[in-house]
Parts: C-alpha cells; sequence; structure tokens
C-alpha cells in the first residue's frame, strides 16, 4: 500500500490463498485450512510474513462478509458496476493502442495517499499477463485504460486519467466503446466519488465490501506512524487490483 504517497512493504500478498506467486506446500496449506478455517488461517500466515493489513472484496450478500466482521475486520462500502449495451449505439468508437510502458509511467503520475504499490514486474503480472486477453487503450484527452476481455464482459482493469482530465469523460468514452462492441463494461469502485460518478453516468450497481483486518506486526507500526491511523475510508482501488 501507498501511504501518504510514501511506499511502505506493507502488504506483500492481497489475497493469500489466490494471488500468492510464492511456493507454498499445497498440503500444509490444506491442513492448516481445515484445522483452523480459512479467516484464522489466512490472519496467522499473514502475520508470519510481516503483513500490515488482511484485505478481502466481496458482494455484501456474500456468507464470507458475516464470518469476517465477526472476526473483527473493518469494512467500507464499495460497489461493482455493469453498463449493457441497449441496443442504441450505431458503431464502436475506436481508439488507439498503448503500451504497458506507457501505462505504468502515467500510472506513476497518480496522488492518491492510499493505493495498491507494486514495482513495474508486479504491475505487469497483476494487470498485463492475465489469463484472458488485454487491450491497453488510450482515450481522448490522454487517459489509458486497461481492459481485459472475458466472455460477453469488458474488464475495466485500470483507467489511469491523467492530472486535470475529467474521469467522467474517460468512462463516458470506455462505456461507447463497449457497448459499441455489444459488450458490457464491468468495473469496481470502492470511494464514494467514483461511485457517484458511475450511478450518475447510468452504471448499474452492485453493493460490495471492502474489509481489512490490522495486524500486529511491525508493518502495521509503521503504517500506524506513517498514517497516524488505520488507513481505510479513503481508498483508491483498481478493479484489477482485487482480482
Amino acid at each position: 500500500l501507498d501511504l501518504t504517497q510514501k511506499c511502505h512493504d506493507l502488504l506483500s500478498t492481497k489475497s493469500l490463498l489466490r494471488h500468492d506467486k510464492t511456493p507454498f506446500p499445497r498440503q500444509f496449506l490444506t491442513i492448516r485450512l481445515v484445522q483452523k478455517g480459512p479467516v484464522r488461517s489466512s490472519r496467522d500466515i499473514a502475520r508470519e510474513r510481516g503483513c500490515a493489513l488482511l484485505v478481502a472484496f466481496m458482494t455484501a450478500i456474500n456468507h464470507s462478509a458475516r464470518a469476517l466482521l465477526s472476526a473483527g475486520f473493518r469494512s467500507m462500502p464499495t460497489g461493482y458496476f455493469t453498463a449493457a449495451p441497449d441496443g442504441s449505439a450505431t458503431s464502436a468508437e475506436v481508439p488507439d493502442n498503448a503500451t504497458p510502458e506507457q501505462a505504468w509511467a502515467l500510472r506513476g503520475s497518480r496522488t492518491e495517499a492510499i493505493r495498491f504499490g507494486y514495482s513495474e514486474g508486479e504491475w505487469r503480472t497483476q494487470f498485463i499477463d492475465r489469463p484472458s486477453p488485454v487491450e491497453i487503450l488510450r482515450l481522448r484527452g490522454g487517459a489509458i485504460a486497461i481492459v481485459e476481455e472475458k466472455n460477453e464482459f469488458d474488464r475495466l482493469l485500470d483507467l489511469i486519467v491523467p492530472p486535470g482530465t475529467s474521469h467522467a469523460n474517460a468512462i463516458s468514452q470506455m462505456r461507447s466503446i463497449s457497448t459499441g462492441r455489444g459488450r458490457t463494461l464491468f468495473t469496481f469502485a470502492a470511494d464514494p466519488e467514483t461511485s457517484a460518478m458511475l450511478e450518475a453516468a447510468g452504471f448499474e450497481r452492485k453493493s460490495g465490501l471492502a474489509t481489512a483486518l490490522p495486524l500486529e506486526t511491525p508493518a502495521a507500526g509503521r503504517a500506524m506512524a506513517a498514517a497516524g491511523e488505520w488507513p481505510f475510508g479513503a481508498w483508491r482501488i483498481a478493479n484489477g487490483d482485487r482480482m
């Protein structure tokens, strides 16, 4: 996580059971899960690895939400947003392509205080080198969209908007591109401003939760020193960060 625009190695894995690239004995993990259950097992593994937070994302109606909240996880509302074709588009806008290097460079211009931080290699693994085809599109105004094609959906993994450029305008362009191709645009928001903008633009919302459990580790202590309090409430999370 980036806290107050200072990089800290607080979260080495976002989802210990899904995204961690570190080799881990499957038999040992299975035994631990059976003995302790997934919540306690994940918490213990995160502590062993020196993480500051254990983070999970889910829809609000997911049965896991109750178990996580009961285990002491803090939560904040999120939204899963879709815009489906309505038959009104006559032709698809054809944007220019951008390169991973251009997307990475533009990402560095962001100034959000709290977000996932990556090395360039980690970012490529998370956003570019994915199982389904990925497009990197340059929109009018200079924004760059990273889109994963999955079934009938265009998953907007990240929308990188240059300073001074309208986020709403970039979303509108991306929606026109996807629906013009007969596809449904899918994105995610964890902050109230982006959620309100998407709802105002006519996106359908499914309510979600982002949950985090602070851990008693040295990394957690550094986070407290940097932020003054647990940094929960003003996160900027891209769709691709969480999956």
